[in-house]
């Protein structure tokens, strides 16, 4: 009687209005739900939501009830995880798991649903299940420190982690052998022991889902290829795994094989930290799995539907995931037009899959990557094809065969010059300006109404409606935001300087220095801003921290002239787009004044070779110092120049800001680009008490991110990126 209870209450349950009602419409509560998203982020969207509701009302009352219970349990759990209680980790504590890095690794600290973060720099001996006395320090995440740019500190709220901390003393208490994350760890140690180069690069990646140790020009690849996401792990590999361990359980007839593949699955969701695009395909596997046996006659979109609404009402922050978002917005339009495309052959089926995807995922692209390849439906089939038939089956005998570890290298290389050299020589790829919360939601009001009146018989409506759609893509390509204000932007970077120029009213954009080049920063800011052209790139002296990502810039942007001084010896110097320029030069661009100050010669001190740069921009009167002595500044005090804001030299270190220039030029502002390089020690503390002993107003990129002047023929002010503050 027992046994018989399941099968009674399953089939009591079938039977019930809410079941029969629910079966094969679960979609439309999960597409509720999205929207509510959208709308809590892009109000654009509401119209949307309006009209749906009123669908869902008409089609059945029970849809309308179970999403607005399912809205009242999200925002009380998006509510939860926006509290933030500020703890110290010190003392006894457990250590979750343990991620290895060449340099340091992580120590992870659970405490209920919140993680934190431990950097242990010295890689000590500790293993995932530890119980570990702790001393540690806490630092402080940063946030957007360039507008638009990555936050770290948003980044890890979305994870759930609500601290981040260094270690500074430990003391094991108590080892525990049998934690599953041990599993993770041996296999990364595994990893690193047996394989080398390209090998274990590419292995931390298929099999953990470690990205970390790619080679910039690869990575930058598969972004313009547009097939980042292959490395992504997702169903693509379960699917493999599947197949691969079904092979398997065949020859050697252990029966029951969806059991043992289940199994496999939970512990590959460990070792891969639980990844959403990983806990998609498991959780809708196992969902097919029990759909077959217990005959729930779910269809494949109330799989996917059960999928998503379940980990949403789990993590609600998952929305905020990019894996997960494209994840299954790819699925989603798979199973939708899945009639449509199986009817077609092999190659052309691969190609309408990635062609769709990409229409579909266009909007998310464009703000992920401010570019798209249009190439990239056919080079998806390619690398599809090479993913799933040879690297991920080859990577899975590799692990446990190691010995054909140097022909799986052989492979590895040559992907990796495959999918640069068509990066760099078989792409069309077009810039487009970040878009709009308005633009994303008119392109996708668009694509509805396309998808509508697909399958209608008015196929001049929808011949129209694409006809529109691809004249919105156009003019998102070629469009760049007007500037509210005219503004001189001084940007916070880990290392340099870099200042952008932007005079609407007269046309001028320009740029002096560039950083480092650490991530691509500016390249990535002005691909953001729509911006296409600079008319001049100024490069004050040949360090790598002004001019180090000047050759990226060049490349992704069309730069009208690149001023370097008479007495640079860099490769910018070389060019036909060269502007050679010395003390007593001037340069117009637009309405703006550039008049050169420096250099007079040539110095051994290449700081001292920094072009130095005088300009009235709105009502102010600026100098750039790039990075030139004192020696050099105090140059600059007879020369009978108006001064209202300087930027000063070398970072404000030592060997910058004269006493006697600030005296002598009393400029009421002054911009310090600090970087965040903690040896260097920037700024000095003799820099900050001249400026403060001349009640000079101090601007800091350390400490208020990126600085913003903002200005128009009425009025003129600074701000601040981090906390705004005017005047």
């Amino acid at each position: 009687m027992l046994m018989e209870f399941p099968k009674i209450f399953l089939s009591k349950l079938k039977n019930t209005f809410v079941y029969r009602t629910l079966i094969n419409n679960i979609i439309v509560i999960s597409i509720a739900i999205l929207l509510f998203f959208l709308i809590y982020h892009n109000i654009f969207f509401l119209p949307l939501a309006v009209i749906y509701s009123i669908y869902m009302y008409k089609k059945n009352k029970l849809f309308i009830v179970i999403t607005l219970l399912m809205i009242i349990v999200l925002l009380f759990k998006i509510n939860l995880y926006n509290s933030n209680t500020d703890i110290t980790v010190n003392g006894v504590i457990k250590i979750d798991d343990v991620i290895k890095y060449d340099k340091y690794q992580k120590l992870i600290y659970k405490r209920t649903y919140k993680k934190y973060i431990i950097y242990d720099f010295d890689n000590n001996d500790i293993l995932p299940g530890d119980i570990i006395d702790v001393v540690t320090e806490k630092q402080i995440p940063l946030g957007e420190r360039i507008e638009g740019s990555f936050d770290y500190a948003k980044y890890l709220k979305n994870n759930h982690i609500y601290g981040i901390y260094n270690l500074k003393e430990f003391k094991i208490l108590k080892r525990n052998k049998y934690n599953i994350n041990i599993i993770k760890y041996k296999l990364n140690s595994y990893i690193n022991k047996k394989f080398s180069n390209e090998s274990r690069v590419f292995l931390k990646a298929l099999i953990i889902g470690d990205k970390n140790d790619f080679d910039d020009e690869f990575l930058n690849s598969l972004i313009g290829n547009g097939t980042i996401h292959l490395f992504a792990i997702s169903g693509l590999h379960v699917g493999i795994i599947i197949a691969i361990l079904k092979k398997i359980l065949e020859l050697i007839n252990i029966k029951k094989n969806d059991l043992y593949i289940s199994l496999f699955l939970l512990l590959y969701l460990f070792i891969t930290s639980f990844s959403p695009s990983i806990i998609r395909a498991v959780i809708m596997y196992y969902l097919a799995v029990v759909n077959k046996k217990l005959k729930l006659m779910l269809s494949s979109s109330d799989i996917i539907s059960i999928t998503f609404l379940f980990l949403i009402l789990i993590n609600p922050l998952y929305i905020y995931n990019n894996g997960f978002v494209l994840s299954f917005s790819v699925s989603y339009f798979i199973i939708l037009f899945s009639e449509l495309i199986k009817r077609k052959k092999n190659f052309y089926q691969g190609f309408l899959i990635s062609l769709f995807s990409n229409v579909f995922v266009l909007p998310i692209i464009i703000n992920m990557n401010n570019e798209i390849n249009f190439l990239s439906p056919i080079v998806n089939v390619l690398f599809i094809s090479l993913m799933s038939t040879v690297i991920l089956p080859f990577t899975f005998l590799v692990m446990v065969f190691p010995m054909f570890a140097k022909m799986y290298e052989s492979i590895i290389k040559c992907f990796i010059k495959i999918s640069i050299f068509l990066n760099e020589n078989v792409s069309i790829k077009i810039s487009f300006a970040s878009l709009s919360n308005f633009s994303l939601a008119l392109y996708y009001y668009l694509l509805i109404s396309i998808l509508y009146f697909f399958n209608s018989n008015n196929r001049s409506i929808r011949k129209w409606l694409i006809v529109v759609i691809s004249i919105f893509i156009f003019f998102a390509s070629v469009y760049s935001p007007t500037w509210k204000e005219n503004e001189i932007i001084f940007f916070d970077l880990d290392e340099g300087d870099s200042t952008l120029i932007v005079d609407r009213d007269s046309q001028c954009v320009a740029m002096i220095d560039t950083g480092t080049g650490k991530n691509n920063e500016i390249t990535k800011f002005l691909k953001r801003k729509g911006i296409k052209k600079i008319y001049y790139l100024f490069l004050t002296h040949n360090h790598n921290d002004h001019n180090g990502e000047a050759s990226n810039i060049i490349k992704e942007i069309n730069v009208n002239k690149i001023v370097v001084s008479a007495y640079d010896n860099s490769d910018f110097g070389k060019t036909n787009k060269t502007l050679i320029v010395k003390k007593g030069d001037n340069i117009s661009c637009g309405g703006i004044s550039f008049n050169i100050l420096h250099p007079d010669k040539s110095y051994k001190d290449e700081n001292d070779n920094s072009i130095i740069i005088h300009t009235k921009i709105g009502k102010h009167y600026f100098l750039f110092l790039g990075d030139a002595t004192k020696e050099t500044e105090n140059k600059l005090i007879n020369q009978n120049i108006k001064v209202d804001c300087i930027k000063i030299s070398h970072h404000g270190s030592s060997t910058s800001t004269s006493p006697k220039m600030i005296e002598a030029l009393k400029p009421k502002y002054a911009i310090i680009m600090a970087g965040r390089v903690k040896k260097f020690g920037f700024p000095n503390k003799k820099t900050i008490e001249t400026l403060n002993n001349f009640g000079v107003n101090i601007y800091r990129t350390d400490l208020d991110y990126t600085i913003v002047y903002s200005y128009n023929k009425d009025k003129a002010f600074f701000k601040k990126t981090r906390n705004t503050d005017v005047h």
